[in-house]
């Protein structure tokens, strides 16, 4: 009896645990679908007299509106052109210098014969990398707070 009781709750309790998984996977799809990119695919053929295939070309082109799916109502070349001086003013030594350059680094011979040099450069740089980016989103969000303030409160309005 008590073997017939076990067999029976055994996948009671199985199916369960997965129907759980299932909603939750549900809800991740309905997330990721708000911000699926608009695809557009063009294909040209060329034929030639006889119907015969003689070019093939293919665009494919995919776009995000933003993260709500919305348009924005705004030109973004010409936001990123006025916000590209306040970039070359604080990062000009970052994006035109070779400061990467592992070889004229004069620590370099000290630490090259380590067995994790590179692997620990990478985490130093990484770590500069994502200051410098947290930097840079406060940098943009104060420019669209100065430049742009409708900007803001639109998109804060259909976040709401």
């Amino acid at each position: 009896m008590k073997k017939l009781l076990f067999l029976l709750l055994v996948p009671l309790l199985l199916t369960s645990c997965n129907a759980q998984e299932s909603k939750a996977k549900k809800e991740t799809v309905k997330e990721v679908a708000v911000n699926e990119p608009e695809v557009n695919v063009k294909v040209n053929k060329q034929y030639d007299e006889n119907g015969n295939l003689i070019a093939y070309d293919s665009v494919y082109v995919w776009s995000y509106s933003n993260s709500s799916g919305n348009p924005v109502d705004v030109n973004t070349d010409s936001v990123l052109s006025r916000f590209k001086p306040m970039i070359d003013l604080d990062y000009s030594d970052y994006f035109n210098s070779h400061h990467n350059d592992y070889f004229g680094d004069s620590l370099f011979y000290r630490d090259f014969l380590m067995p994790d040099y590179f692997m620990n450069r990478w985490q130093q740089q990484l770590h500069l990398m994502n200051r410098m980016m947290h930097e840079m989103d406060s940098m943009k969000q104060s420019f669209f707070r100065e430049e742009y303030p409708n900007l803001l409160e639109q998109e804060n309005g259909k976040k709401n």
